[in-house]
């Protein structure tokens, strides 16, 4: 197995996981159950892929490559499936605000738009890195640190004043929080490619 095809099979993985994360959000602002179909869809080709690369990595470790390389593969390989699984968990969250015709408040929207483009700012830089193997220009200037606590207050807030309910405070903490870890994860990625 030629590691340009691995490599391949890595772009491929990422690109799923990107659409998958922009489909997240498609969900949450049209209420669009398609949009949730087609992701769980994604998802089970983003964990058919991840098997087949963690396989052919293996395959690979005893070819002279530099290990290196593979145990970075490896983790950006497990990055990338996580990121598809944290998607796949704001879309359940999407499914019962539908399902409960839960209302966020704009604020509340407000926030979390701000996150999701924060998130997918990062996520795009993992992508760009896994496809070109190399970041962008500005990628030192990007602000990594997301500022979540900001966020949870601003709910609190919103909770106190009785502008959401408590269900609905429920999903929008989740989806907040998953969407955060997928900046963790989409971080992790930038920062294990550029270390080999």
């Amino acid at each position: 197995m030629e590691i340009l095809l691995v490599k391949k099979d890595i772009k491929n993985m990422a690109e799923l996981v990107l659409l998958m994360y922009k489909n997240t959000y498609n969900a949450f602002i049209e209420h669009d159950r398609n949009f949730i179909k087609e992701t769980l869809d994604l998802e089970n080709k983003v964990n058919d892929l991840e098997k087949k690369i963690i396989k052919d990595l293996v395959g690979l470790s005893n070819s002279g490559i530099d290990l290196r390389i593979i145990n970075a593969y490896t983790k950006v390989v497990g990055d990338l499936e996580l990121i598809g699984d944290y998607c796949k968990d704001i879309l359940e969250r999407v499914e019962i605000k539908i399902e409960e015709k839960l209302l966020f408040s704009k604020e509340a929207v407000e926030d979390y738009n701000s996150l999701y483009e924060k998130v997918k700012e990062v996520l795009l830089n993992a992508v760009d890195l896994i496809r070109e193997e190399k970041l962008k220009e500005d990628f030192n200037n990007l602000n990594l640190e997301l500022d979540l606590e900001k966020i949870k207050e601003n709910h609190q807030k919103r909770l106190l004043n009785g502008i959401c309910s408590p269900l609905a405070s429920n999903m929008f903490l989740n989806m907040v929080d998953y969407t955060f870890r997928i900046y963790e994860y989409a971080k992790e990625i930038i920062l294990t490619l550029k270390s080999v």
